[in-house]
């Protein structure tokens, strides 16, 4: 059998918090995965804590590069794995069953492209971490506002021979434009409902600004669901939506209109009452 799943963690000037996610990938349970590092030509002893744990790591790198997807392509470019999973520095799997809980899936479902599981989130100066759930079922109106986090999914790679790797010019959501690239080609995706992942929020992208993911956001949004090959599924889940809040009006106007006529009739016995005293 070959190789199933290909750990890729990418990393620049953060010692520390690279020794973190190391040590959570090594200390996985199920064996069956290789593990890739690409350093941004750190200086600050990032090396150094690769080299230290260097017989656990099947391929590492340190040099400059353009930014993190760029990092993320090298990795990409490197990985033997039929599955990717993507774990920054400082972010580190919830527990050492993550990888063998993943790699059950790709058995149980090997028809599946996108594989999402949920996160625990620690926060700089807030106390505890708070768990954050994925839905079951996504649509484009939660891609609108929201995504699925890339540490606590694993993709196909043969998602990037068929769309190309993350597009550069972006500097925060490029894997934004991968899950949303993939829906919107009806790839399968799958939902795991555990904490796969502990997501450090101190992170590059949560570091470098919520507006300008946004902005990125928009304009992905834009290029890939509103180009005409995509506008009559979109239109469609438009007007799925509307008759879903048709009808819901309409279930509320029934309620109230039912208990108004209850509270008309609770007065007029109640009247009834005192005109009797």
């Amino acid at each position: 059998m070959g190789l199933k799943i290909s750990v890729i963690t990418i990393n620049y000037n953060r010692s520390a918090e690279l020794e973190t996610t190391i040590q959570s990938v090594v200390s996985q349970a199920s064996r069956d995965f290789e593990y890739i590092i690409i350093d941004g030509h750190s200086t600050d002893g990032s090396v150094e804590t690769i080299k230290s744990c260097e017989s656990n790591i099947d391929f590492w790198i340190s040099e400059q590069d353009n930014g993190i997807y760029d990092a993320m392509n090298k990795g990409i470019a490197k990985a033997q794995g039929e599955y990717l999973v993507f774990l920054n520095s400082g972010d580190r799997f919830a527990n050492a069953e993550v990888l063998g809980i993943l790699h059950k899936a790709t058995q149980d479902q090997p028809s599946i492209d996108v594989f999402y599981g949920d996160m625990l989130v620690e926060r700089p100066g807030v106390a505890g971490q708070s768990y954050y759930s994925h839905p079951n079922k996504l649509s484009l109106f939660f891609f609108q506002e929201d995504t699925v986090n890339h540490q606590a999914a694993m993709v196909k790679a043969s998602l990037f021979r068929e769309f190309g790797r993350y597009p550069e010019q972006y500097q925060l959501a490029a894997d934004f434009w991968l899950f949303l690239r993939a829906f919107v080609a009806e790839k399968q995706f799958y939902h795991i409902p555990k904490a796969l992942v502990v997501y450090d929020f101190a992170g590059v992208s949560a570091q470098d600004g919520f507006k300008k993911y946004k902005e990125e956001q928009r304009h992905i949004w834009k290029d890939i669901v509103l180009a005409p090959a995509h506008q009559d599924k979109y239109l469609s889940e438009v007007a799925d939506l509307l008759e879903k809040k048709r009808h819901l009006v309409d279930v509320t106007n029934y309620k109230l209109v039912r208990l108004a006529l209850r509270i008309d009739k609770a007065l007029k016995r109640l009247a009834g009452i005192f005109r009797r005293q």
